[in-house]
């Protein structure tokens, strides 16, 4: 799975969107399509490494605890990877967001819409704004999810004496 995903996700973004277009022709579900694709290599990827970074000695404890592999998984394997999962939808979000705008390529719409197609060259103001909603939108989710992260993982942050 790494691997196919991994390829997917060499092959640049508006190429990605144009081979499509035979398969699922112009409009938002080429858009979608190509997305998700682009954001399963790096959630899935995150995931795996989130998981694999987790201490065996851990595991053997939960073991001898008595703990079922479905409870290992559930109760101390995905809260100690949660920070690099996070942190993997922090990437895909953001990317999203970017990659998004080249949608107005295949008929996506967007606010790529606004950047493509928006004013003029002599004063390119819906140009800028519109450059600029989706650079807030970028920080606005990426910092959401940063505030995700904090509030699922209390024991990262550093006690108070």
């Amino acid at each position: 799975m790494l691997g196919a995903t991994g390829v997917l996700y060499t092959i640049p973004s508006i190429a990605f969107f144009f081979l499509l277009l035979p398969i699922t022709g112009i409009g938002k579900d080429t858009a979608i399509i190509a997305l998700a694709a682009y954001t399963l290599q790096i959630i899935y990827r995150n995931t795996m490494l989130g998981l694999a970074n987790v201490p065996g000695s851990v595991i053997d404890a939960a073991r001898g605890m008595g703990l079922t592999e479905r409870q290992i998984l559930l109760r101390v394997e995905l809260p100690l990877a949660t920070p690099e999962i996070i942190a993997g939808l922090r990437i895909a979000v953001v990317s999203t967001i970017a990659i998004a705008t080249l949608a107005v390529f295949i008929g996506g719409g967007g606010l790529g819409t606004q950047i493509y197609g928006g004013g003029n060259l002599t004063f390119p103001t819906s140009i800028f704004i519109a450059l600029a909603i989706v650079l807030l939108m970028a920080l606005l989710f990426d910092a959401i999810l940063l505030l995700i992260q904090r509030f699922t993982t209390p024991w990262r942050r550093a006690a108070q004496i």
